[in-house]
């Protein structure tokens, strides 16, 4: 009886690994994780230490963070030890460094994603991020509108410069939205025109259609009658 041979095992070092950066582009961050890495990130990006960060955050945060504290939250982007960010938190961080809100939720990209130490907890793509901080072709002109109802409520002196730059923008892409929005009408009101004119044709080429086979039973109803009365 002939034995059946085993397989040997694979050895650990020729089994295929995945990269760190394919680790993490497969686990993903979570929100949270993604403000705690630019929150490292803005402070690099202003060649501050720590020191320096917590001393800018102060006046912002309305208390002084410790250095561990900092630190904690920093490194809050490995996952290892979850922290949750709050507005309040998010909105002094773009105070503090002079950044955009949505700067602090943007998500690294894949390169900077394999530098990232330890395990990400896994919830969405993070690269979705970036259309729930942006906006989408679904949402984009809900924000236009809720920004307009702003500038509009408020009188000229009371904006920024800023604020009146983004105005502009607002309101030419209002302006784009109604140009779009009136282009889709035109296309719909072709679109209606073309298929009530089909719908007149099939009606008419119908209504020809029972009037021949009506034409046709009518004559053979003559000829019958014709045929008994020259039969009786």
């Amino acid at each position: 009886m002939a034995t059946q041979r085993s397989k040997a095992p694979v050895p650990r070092e020729t089994m295929a690994r995945p990269s760190g950066a394919q680790r993490a582009v497969a686990a993903g961050l979570t929100p949270n994780q993604v403000v705690a890495y630019n929150l490292a990130r803005a402070r690099r990006l202003r060649g501050w230490s720590q020191d320096q960060a917590t001393a800018a955050l102060e006046p912002h945060l309305g208390r002084r963070w410790s250095k561990a504290s900092l630190s904690q939250a920093e490194r809050a982007v490995t996952g290892k030890v979850p922290r949750s960010f709050d507005a309040d938190e998010l909105v002094a961080f773009a105070r503090a460094f002079k950044l955009p809100v949505a700067w602090f939720l943007i998500p690294p990209t894949p390169t900077e994603l394999s530098t990232i130490p330890g395990p990400s907890i896994a919830v969405s793509e993070p690269g979705g991020l970036v259309d729930v901080v942006l906006g989408d072709d679904t949402t984009a002109a809900a924000l236009t509108d809720r920004l307009t109802e702003l500038f509009a409520d408020l009188h000229e002196d009371q904006l920024t410069a800023s604020q009146r730059r983004l105005g502009q923008l607002v309101r030419a892409e209002s302006e784009t939205i109604a140009d779009v929005d009136y282009r889709r009408m035109m296309q719909l009101e072709t679109q209606l025109l073309e298929l009530t004119a089909n719908t007149r044709r099939l009606t008419d080429k119908l209504r020809r259609d029972r009037a021949q086979r009506d034409d046709r039973r009518g004559k053979a109803r003559r000829a019958g009658r014709a045929t008994r009365t020259a039969n009786p």
